[in-house]
């Protein structure tokens, strides 16, 4: 069976891309905007725990609130953030999440038309 995700949705050669800094890094938790959870599960084998994916039913709904709080910048999100500790994110480079990380020395590692790999900067 070859299945392919369609790739105006989901973020296939951005994956391809941060895959080595991913190696690099060690990372074992990635954040990804919960339409692309899915793709990023696939795409790695699972290999990389994701915050949330395209499994609806699999969440809390505490799940589900932290998420929205994180990816809607809402009051409390960088606490929720570090709840979670995602060590990279691939993000859309239009995402306000995007800049808010950025602003705090996570670093683009990958950036391409669809989106942007970055990395949390390294502790001291």
């Amino acid at each position: 069976y070859n299945f392919e995700f369609r790739k105006s949705v989901y973020p296939r050669n951005l994956f391809v891309e941060g895959r080595k800094n991913l190696e690099i890094a060690g990372v074992k938790r990635v954040f990804v905007p919960h339409r692309w959870g899915g793709a990023l599960l696939y795409h790695f084998d699972g290999k990389y725990l994701d915050f949330i994916d395209s499994r609806n039913d699999c969440f809390s709904t505490e799940v589900w609130d932290d998420y929205f709080t994180i990816i809607h910048n809402r009051p409390g999100w960088r606490k929720i953030w570090q709840k979670y500790s995602p060590e990279a994110a691939f993000l859309p480079q239009d995402e306000p999440l995007t800049d808010k990380l950025q602003a705090q020395n996570w670093q683009i590692k990958v950036k391409n038309r669809q989106g942007v790999l970055l990395l949390k900067p390294e502790e001291k």
